[in-house]
Protein backbone atom coordinates (compact mmCIF):
# COMPACT_ATOMS: atom_id res chain seq x y z
CA UNK A 1 0.00 0.00 0.00
CA UNK A 2 2.49 2.79 0.86
CA UNK A 3 6.02 2.74 1.53
CA UNK A 4 7.08 2.23 4.94
CA UNK A 5 9.95 4.25 7.10
CA UNK A 6 10.60 8.00 6.78
CA UNK A 7 9.56 8.44 3.18
CA UNK A 8 6.96 11.50 4.59
CA UNK A 9 8.96 12.71 7.29
CA UNK A 10 8.49 16.22 8.50
CA UNK A 11 12.50 16.22 8.51
CA UNK A 12 12.98 15.21 5.85
CA UNK A 13 10.44 17.27 3.54
CA UNK A 14 11.42 21.16 2.38
CA UNK A 15 10.54 23.92 4.46
CA UNK A 16 8.04 24.61 2.21
CA UNK A 17 5.93 21.44 2.78
CA UNK A 18 6.96 21.97 6.57
CA UNK A 19 4.88 25.37 6.96
CA UNK A 20 2.36 24.30 5.36
CA UNK A 21 2.00 21.08 7.99
CA UNK A 22 2.23 23.42 10.37
CA UNK A 23 -0.28 25.98 8.94
CA UNK A 24 -3.59 23.55 7.89
CA UNK A 25 -3.18 23.31 12.23
CA UNK A 26 -4.01 26.89 12.28
CA UNK A 27 -7.86 27.70 12.51
CA UNK A 28 -8.22 29.95 9.25
CA UNK A 29 -7.05 27.20 7.16
CA UNK A 30 -8.18 24.27 9.03
CA UNK A 31 -11.91 26.35 8.19
CA UNK A 32 -10.81 26.63 4.21
CA UNK A 33 -9.70 23.02 4.16
CA UNK A 34 -12.86 21.83 5.36
CA UNK A 35 -15.05 23.32 3.50
CA UNK A 36 -13.14 22.90 0.19
CA UNK A 37 -10.24 20.41 0.20
CA UNK A 38 -12.00 17.40 -0.18
CA UNK A 39 -13.76 18.91 -3.02
CA UNK A 40 -10.50 19.96 -4.96
CA UNK A 41 -8.69 16.47 -3.65
CA UNK A 42 -11.18 14.68 -5.41
CA UNK A 43 -10.84 16.38 -8.67
CA UNK A 44 -7.51 16.37 -8.74
CA UNK A 45 -7.67 12.53 -7.89
CA UNK A 46 -9.70 12.03 -11.07
CA UNK A 47 -8.11 13.43 -13.38
CA UNK A 48 -4.88 12.19 -12.09
CA UNK A 49 -6.75 8.68 -12.65
CA UNK A 50 -5.99 8.09 -8.95
CA UNK A 51 -2.49 8.63 -8.57
CA UNK A 52 -2.58 11.96 -6.90
CA UNK A 53 -4.30 14.74 -4.75
CA UNK A 54 -3.82 18.21 -4.61
CA UNK A 55 -3.06 18.10 -0.58
CA UNK A 56 -0.41 14.96 -1.30
CA UNK A 57 1.29 16.78 -3.97
CA UNK A 58 1.67 20.29 -2.06
CA UNK A 59 2.17 19.03 1.25
CA UNK A 60 4.25 16.04 0.79
CA UNK A 61 1.81 13.58 2.66
CA UNK A 62 0.69 10.13 2.04
CA UNK A 63 -3.07 10.54 1.34
CA UNK A 64 -5.46 7.72 0.99
CA UNK A 65 -9.03 7.81 -0.66
CA UNK A 66 -11.29 6.21 1.71
CA UNK A 67 -14.47 4.58 0.02
CA UNK A 68 -17.28 3.65 2.64
CA UNK A 69 -20.90 3.44 2.74
CA UNK A 70 -22.92 5.89 4.13
CA UNK A 71 -24.34 4.51 7.72
CA UNK A 72 -27.71 5.89 7.01
CA UNK A 73 -28.01 5.96 2.87
CA UNK A 74 -25.97 2.74 2.09
CA UNK A 75 -24.59 5.20 -0.93
CA UNK A 76 -20.31 4.76 -1.80
CA UNK A 77 -18.56 8.21 -1.13
CA UNK A 78 -15.27 8.96 -1.23
CA UNK A 79 -12.74 11.15 1.20
CA UNK A 80 -9.01 12.01 0.58
CA UNK A 81 -7.12 11.30 4.21
CA UNK A 82 -3.89 11.68 5.64
CA UNK A 83 -2.43 8.58 6.00
CA UNK A 84 -0.51 6.85 8.30
CA UNK A 85 2.01 3.80 7.04
CA UNK A 86 1.35 0.90 9.48
CA UNK A 87 1.78 -2.62 9.00
CA UNK A 88 0.46 -4.23 5.73
CA UNK A 89 -2.38 -1.45 5.82
CA UNK A 90 -2.89 2.13 6.93
CA UNK A 91 -4.23 4.24 9.94
CA UNK A 92 -6.27 7.31 9.68
CA UNK A 93 -7.34 9.82 12.22
CA UNK A 94 -10.90 11.30 12.43
CA UNK A 95 -9.78 14.88 13.42
CA UNK A 96 -12.36 16.28 11.53
CA UNK A 97 -9.83 19.08 11.14
CA UNK A 98 -10.29 19.74 15.10
CA UNK A 99 -14.14 20.00 14.77
CA UNK A 100 -16.04 19.00 17.82
CA UNK A 101 -17.83 16.17 15.92
CA UNK A 102 -16.69 13.26 14.79
CA UNK A 103 -16.32 13.23 10.53
CA UNK A 104 -19.14 11.48 8.45
CA UNK A 105 -16.80 8.51 7.64
CA UNK A 106 -16.08 7.47 11.50
CA UNK A 107 -19.68 6.79 11.30
CA UNK A 108 -20.19 5.24 8.42
CA UNK A 109 -16.67 2.45 9.08
CA UNK A 110 -18.85 1.82 12.78
CA UNK A 111 -21.54 0.65 10.95
CA UNK A 112 -19.74 -1.08 7.76
CA UNK A 113 -15.90 -1.77 9.11
CA UNK A 114 -15.58 -3.21 5.35
CA UNK A 115 -14.62 -0.19 2.92
CA UNK A 116 -11.96 0.64 -0.06
CA UNK A 117 -8.23 2.31 0.01
CA UNK A 118 -7.17 3.88 -3.46
CA UNK A 119 -3.46 4.67 -3.61
CA UNK A 120 -1.53 5.18 -6.51
CA UNK A 121 -3.65 3.83 -8.77
CA UNK A 122 -4.39 1.33 -6.63
CA UNK A 123 -7.50 0.22 -4.97
CA UNK A 124 -7.21 -2.16 -1.96
CA UNK A 125 -10.57 -3.76 -0.18
CA UNK A 126 -9.85 -2.90 3.63
CA UNK A 127 -11.41 -3.93 6.74
CA UNK A 128 -11.60 -0.90 9.76
CA UNK A 129 -10.73 -1.25 13.37
CA UNK A 130 -10.13 1.58 16.21
CA UNK A 131 -7.05 1.34 17.84
CA UNK A 132 -6.94 1.83 21.29
CA UNK A 133 -4.29 1.28 24.09
CA UNK A 134 -0.37 1.44 22.92
CA UNK A 135 -1.17 0.45 19.52
CA UNK A 136 -3.19 4.16 19.52
CA UNK A 137 -0.56 6.09 21.01
CA UNK A 138 1.96 4.87 18.54
CA UNK A 139 -0.24 5.63 15.66
CA UNK A 140 -0.49 9.23 16.99
CA UNK A 141 3.02 9.87 17.57
CA UNK A 142 3.91 8.67 13.82
CA UNK A 143 1.37 11.12 12.87
CA UNK A 144 1.95 13.87 14.50
CA UNK A 145 5.72 13.60 14.03
CA UNK A 146 4.91 14.14 9.99
CA UNK A 147 1.45 16.25 10.46
CA UNK A 148 2.56 18.37 13.65
CA UNK A 149 -1.13 20.47 12.64
CA UNK A 150 -3.23 17.42 14.28
CA UNK A 151 -1.89 18.75 17.76
CA UNK A 152 -3.84 21.99 17.28
CA UNK A 153 -6.63 19.33 15.86
CA UNK A 154 -7.27 17.58 19.55
CA UNK A 155 -6.80 20.99 21.34
CA UNK A 156 -9.75 22.60 19.37
CA UNK A 157 -11.73 19.63 19.65
CA UNK A 158 -11.84 19.80 23.21
CA UNK A 159 -13.05 16.76 25.54
CA UNK A 160 -13.64 14.63 22.26
CA UNK A 161 -11.36 11.56 22.00
CA UNK A 162 -9.85 11.64 18.41
CA UNK A 163 -10.22 8.29 17.53
CA UNK A 164 -7.84 6.30 14.98
CA UNK A 165 -8.74 3.47 12.43
CA UNK A 166 -7.01 1.19 11.29
CA UNK A 167 -7.15 -0.28 7.52
CA UNK A 168 -5.79 -3.86 7.33
CA UNK A 169 -6.08 -5.46 3.52
CA UNK A 170 -9.03 -7.20 3.77
CA UNK A 171 -7.84 -11.33 3.34
CA UNK A 172 -8.32 -12.68 0.11
CA UNK A 173 -10.82 -15.36 -0.44
CA UNK A 174 -10.49 -18.56 -2.33
CA UNK A 175 -13.38 -18.98 -4.49
CA UNK A 176 -11.65 -21.86 -5.86
CA UNK A 177 -11.70 -24.02 -2.95
CA UNK A 178 -15.11 -24.30 -2.69
CA UNK A 179 -17.29 -23.75 0.35
CA UNK A 180 -15.26 -25.38 3.70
Amino acid sequence: MLPQGGLYAYRAASPARRFLRRLAGTAAASWVLARTGDHIDRLVFRASHGRQTLLGAVSGLPIVMLSTAGARSGLTSSVPLVAIPYGEGVGVVASNFGGHHHPAWYYNLLACPRAFISVDGVTTAVVARIASGEERKRLWELDTLNYPARRLYQRRAGNRDIPIFVLAPEPAVDVAAGPV
